[in-house]
């Protein structure tokens, strides 16, 4: 059988192009490791689609890896395909076939729903063999009209037995960073990622040994020296302490010399930790803030403290670790005071990078059916206007805000960004971390440079 898998990230315009698509080549590993051979075709650097519809002439099954976001693009794509090849199979698998299995049997054949190591295999020799596909657990299809979802797969306990991600399939002489995942769930019940993010991994934890990480990362730290390695996980940090001590440990015997950075939560870290994460290489943490208001953290069910967030970033200053500080207004009980907390806080904690993002009920969380149950969706979200919660939006709101217009809620944002960004360009050129990152990153370069212009002209008329 002959397998087409692709990442449809064409001209998308997010961060797609920092890293790699990590999941897409997880499950290239476990297909290859079932002797399955199967192309790849990575469209976020792809200025057209010959390679793909190439590619989706001679293929058997096509399976595509995506998110919510990206299924519109998905979904059309595929149109594309079926012109080429109207009999070959289709497969979707990733966030939106798990959290949404009818609507991407809109489309697709057959949906991939939870993890993806060993459904995919099961599921490709059934299709080979021209098999009944009641028998795989994890997937739902069509049958007679009908849409049928399996049993649940379980997750894989023990992440050491999954194979490691097929680095061939990815070009990083175009990515910027090396991803990695060390743990995958998270056990908190933050009300704009739950319960989307459990039918994903989980609602345990589960962890991979360090001498696994390290068997993994050793030659990718001799492959590319000066890439910067990015911990995917939600919470890299949930990890015990001796968890970090045995990864610098492991690092030490082995030679291996990396730089990386991770996401975490405020509480999650002190300084032991942090002195031991930096010893084996960490120098940059991204910090889900959320907010300056106790009361709209609460809100979110974020389950921690703004102390929490001046302590953690304290510590991390002390220690050299740069901290990225993000953060989310227009929330739907959030007022303009609850906004000018977070300002207030930005400036207090002064991170190393920030991102303002704006609330967002994304379909699978809680957010979302809060703002179903209070009417509070807009007509841009109806009609799928909204990629990103990071997007500016242009006054366009995906809920009715209770204290707050749009414009109020952009105000706080420019605030914030006009603040930051004075501060990031007088402060951090200083970092010779961000003089590596501006040598290496032409994104990077770019966004410098429109700031300086923006930020330093002294003709521009300026607003609040």
């Amino acid at each position: 059988m002959n397998v087409l898998l692709v990442c449809p990230a064409y001209k998308f315009e997010t961060l797609t192009t920092t890293e790699e698509p990590l999941g897409a080549l997880y499950i290239g590993a476990s297909m290859k490791q079932a002797g399955y051979h199967a192309d790849f075709v990575d469209l976020t650097f792809e200025k057209d689609l010959k390679r793909l519809l190439a590619s989706a002439r001679r293929a058997d099954c096509v399976a595509f890896s995506s998110t919510t976001q990206l299924f519109p693009t998905a979904r059309t794509l595929l149109a594309s395909i079926l012109e080429v090849n109207p009999s070959v199979k289709t497969v979707i698998g990733g966030p939106h076939a798990t959290a949404f299995a009818e609507d991407a049997l809109s489309s697709f054949d057959v949906a991939v729903v939870g993890e993806g190591e060993a459904t995919t295999p099961d599921l490709l020799r059934c299709l080979d063999r021209g098999e009944s596909l009641t028998e795989v657990p994890g997937i739902a299809f069509k049958q007679n009209g009908r849409v049928v979802i399996n049993p649940a797969r379980p997750f894989v306990q023990d992440l050491d037995k999954i194979a490691f991600p097929l680095r061939e399939w990815a070009d990083y002489s175009k990515y910027r960073r090396v991803g990695l995942m060390a743990t995958r769930g998270c056990p908190y019940k933050c009300f704009f990622c739950k319960p989307m993010q459990d039918k994903l991994f989980g609602k345990k934890i589960r962890f991979r040994s360090p001498e696994n990480v390290a068997e993994e990362i050793e030659p990718l730290a001799r492959a590319y020296p000066r890439k910067v390695f990015t911990f995917k996980d939600d919470m890299l940090t949930v990890n015990r302490t001796s968890w970090f001590r045995e990864l610098r440990e492991q690092f030490e015997a082995r030679k291996i010399r990396v730089r990386w950075q991770c996401n975490s939560r405020v509480d999650t870290v002190d300084e032991e930790k942090l002195t031991l994460m930096k010893e084996a290489g960490c120098y940059h943490i991204y910090f889900g803030v959320e907010s300056g208001s106790q009361r709209i953290l609460d809100f979110y069910h974020k389950g921690t403290s703004v102390e929490k967030a001046v302590e953690a970033f304290d510590r991390c200053h002390k220690l050299g670790i740069l901290p990225n500080a993000s953060v989310i207004i227009g929330a739907p009980e959030e007022t303009r005071e609850d906004m000018e907390q977070t300002f207030r806080l930005m400036k207090r904690l002064k991170p190393y990078k920030w991102l303002v993002h704006i609330a967002t009920p994304f379909p699978g969380n809680y957010l979302n059916e809060y703002a179903k149950e209070n009417d509070l969706f807009t007509d841009h979200f109806l009609h799928g206007g909204l990629v990103s919660s990071a997007n500016p939006y242009e006054g366009k709101f995906p809920m009715k805000l209770k204290y707050l217009s749009p414009e109020d809620v952009l105000e706080v944002r420019r605030k914030i960004d006009r603040h930051m960004k004075r501060r990031f360009l007088l402060k951090s050129l200083l970092m010779p971390s961000l003089w590596r990152e501006l040598i290496t990153s032409s994104g990077l370069r770019r966004e410098a440079i429109r700031s300086l212009k923006k930020h330093f002209n002294p003709f521009r008329r300026r607003n609040v």
